[in-house]
């Protein structure tokens, strides 16, 4: 698991979207499917829309509580 802390936002690399929802994603991220609030995407994050891969930047109360953190 790669990530680096910015503040309260965490970058999260080499996740990729699945799926786009109307206020959410699907994304890909070590094996496992996890639904992020597009309210809570940073706009400094590369993964945006369906299919992006890349960063994503999110809150880290977020991260860990979607199990993204070890």
């Amino acid at each position: 698991m790669r990530y680096r802390e910015k503040r309260d936002l965490i970058e999260i690399e080499n996740v990729l979207v699945v799926e786009e929802r109307e206020k959410s994603l699907l994304v890909l991220y070590e094996g496992g499917e996890i639904l992020i609030p597009k309210s809570q995407i940073s706009d400094m994050s590369e993964v945006q829309g369906n299919g992006d891969k890349g960063v994503l930047v999110i809150p880290r109360w977020l991260a860990r509580d979607r199990g993204m953190l070890s």
